[in-house]
């Protein structure tokens, strides 16, 4: 037993130093990726108020708001702030996690090997670094501390209405951070049915359940208000023609995508990305529902034997199902951040796998050299996937890589490689445009550019707003960016600028490099406060924040003298 401990012990300090490190890479990263940016600015817009309501999507997340608030309180130190909020948060979570693992199998060497897997994996990485996902995290926190006082309300009868409150409050944050915390209810039934069946006989039991729905409602209500009876967006990436039958038939996909990308990382991340109509075979999401109806029947034929097996089978389809597409938004979107709450039911098997083996009556060195090894690599790759949250455009390419129709990503790589006189590499990268026919022709847009034909570049941008589609954000930076900079016309491009900021509520990469060009442009012509107020306003979502102060601090200097 006392050896136990010291290995205990021992697991507990290297997975704390295997986290610190994480920390340590990832501290000074920017946080400038996509909705990062968007919930800035929509942040941004609100009064403190009016933080308690949607997010920049129209969803209900005021966790979210709130978390973004924060790191938008001081400018110099936001960053900082926003590190360690989401490392403070990511830790918190894992502990409740190892806690409640610990709980269920009754011993700290399956609580403590089973939480360092979830504590260390990639998916973790991505939840943490990116910070429109600390709501998430949030969400795991409530959630799982939510399951430990409806657990301890069990077991201590004199303290059951304090520890029911708690259960109902937490409930109520877990669903406010993040609306896939609903799963949660459906994980405490599964709980009740594999490892406390005989409490569904106990009309408290029941109870407890009136009044965690009562809880959910209230949610419901202020959620409604709160909106405004406004409807989250979704992008139609299916096509019109695509039904919500169509489009939840993929939700079986979906699921097993993810839990594939959990338990098999690859070195290219999905940060973000959709699934569009057709692009995996029907017989394959055929297959993917057979496999998940054959684990949920051997959850149940195996409930009486192996219990904690049943529920972590069972936790992985609940905890992904919001997330599953099995609501039909068309626009289908996946990544692995998605896995957060889910993965905890992978790692509830791990933890039955450690505690089956510590049951035996002989040492299975075999089975816990696999198990390290299996840690070994997904550290590992945990670790290679530092450099890429250190580095937009390293992101950017990988992020690609895995989506290549996502043109707003190409432009950025083109960008770079022309500011960085690597002219070829952009050219290799423009000639492979042909996703779809809007990108081809903004490809072709910036090959005009590249060859110095600045008036017929600008020229084919209007044409083509008139001929095919409507302005985009890029075309309207673009206009702007050829009027200015190479065509030395700054009234025109300080309009096309205030057009790409201001064309919707999001902030993406393009709006951020319109507002550093607008506020160049502005410096250009003598309107040096201007200047620093747009350069100030870009510091805290800028991956380059230093240099944009450098611009601050020398045009103070031009002011002073």
């Amino acid at each position: 037993m006392q050896n136990n401990k010291k290995i205990v012990l021992f697991i507990n300090v290297v997975t704390a130093c295997a986290f610190l490190l994480i920390c340590f890479s990832l501290y000074n990263s920017p946080i400038c990726f996509m909705d990062d940016q968007g919930e800035i600015t929509h942040v941004g817009k609100l009064t403190f108020f009016q933080l308690f309501g949607t997010d920049k999507f129209l969803f209900f997340r005021p966790v979210k708001n709130l978390l973004f608030y924060i790191f938008m309180l001081d400018k110099p130190w936001g960053l900082i702030y926003a590190r360690i909020i989401s490392f403070a948060i990511s830790f918190c979570a894992y502990l409740s996690v190892k806690k409640l693992l610990i709980k269920l199998t009754n011993s700290e060497l399956a609580g403590s090997i089973a939480g360092a897997f979830w504590l260390l994996a990639p998916t973790m990485l991505s939840t943490i670094a990116w910070f429109s996902c600390t709501n998430i995290m949030v969400m795991t926190l409530a959630g799982t501390s939510a399951l430990l006082c409806y657990i301890k309300q069990k077991e201590n009868s004199s303290k059951r209405i304090l520890y029911l409150l708690l259960t109902c409050i937490l409930l109520f944050i877990n669903l406010v951070s993040y609306e896939g915390g609903i799963a949660l209810i459906p994980m405490i039934f599964a709980l009740d049915f594999f490892l406390y069946k005989n409490s569904l006989k106990d009309k408290k039991t029941w109870l407890n359940y009136i009044y965690m729905g009562i809880t959910c409602i209230l949610y419901l209500v202020v959620r409604s208000i709160a909106s405004g009876g406004h409807r989250a967006l979704s992008n139609d990436h299916f096509g019109a023609e695509v039904t919500n039958i169509q489009t939840s038939f993929t939700s079986a996909w979906f699921t097993i995508h993810h839990i594939l990308l959990w338990l098999f990382p690859t070195n290219s991340q999905y940060i973000v990305g959709y699934y569009s109509w057709g692009d995996v075979p029907t017989y394959i999401i055929v297959f993917c529902w057979v496999t998940i109806a054959g684990a949920i029947i051997y959850a149940l034929l195996q409930s009486k034997n192996r219990p904690l097996l049943s529920l972590g089978i069972s936790w992985i389809f609940l905890g992904f199902l919001p997330m599953s597409n099995i609501l039909a938004f068309k626009n289908g979107p996946y990544g692995d951040y998605y896995l957060n709450y889910a993965s905890i039911g992978i790692v509830i098997i791990i933890a039955y796998a450690v505690k089956q083996i510590e049951k035996s009556s002989r040492k299975n060195h075999i089975l816990y050299t696999v198990l390290a090894c299996y840690m070994a690599y997904l550290y590992g790759t945990t670790l290679s996937w530092i450099p890429a949250w250190q580095s937009s455009i390293v992101m950017i390419e990988k992020t690609r890589t895995v989506f290549p129709k996502q043109t707003n990503m190409l432009y950025e790589e083109v960008k770079y490689y022309m500011k960085t006189g690597n002219k070829e590499r952009a050219e290799q990268i423009l000639n492979k445009v042909n996703a779809t026919p809007q990108a081809t022709r903004e490809a072709e847009a910036y090959k005009l550019w590249m060859n110095g034909k600045y008036q017929e570049a600008f020229d084919f941008l209007e044409n083509d707003e008139k001929l095919h589609s409507p302005a985009s954000r890029w075309s309207l930076y673009f206009r702007g960016y050829l009027q200015g900079e190479c065509l030395n016309n700054d009234t025109n491009a300080i309009l096309f600028y205030k057009k790409a900021i201001n064309y919707d509520t999001t902030c993406d990469r393009i709006c951020m490099n319109a507002i550093d060009q607008l506020a160049i442009t502005y410096a250009r012509n003598g309107k040096i406060p201007d200047a620093i107020d747009l350069w100030e306003k870009l510091i805290p979502i800028s991956d380059e924040p230093e240099e944009i102060q450098k611009k601050i601090d020398f045009l103070k200097k031009q002011m002073q003298h």
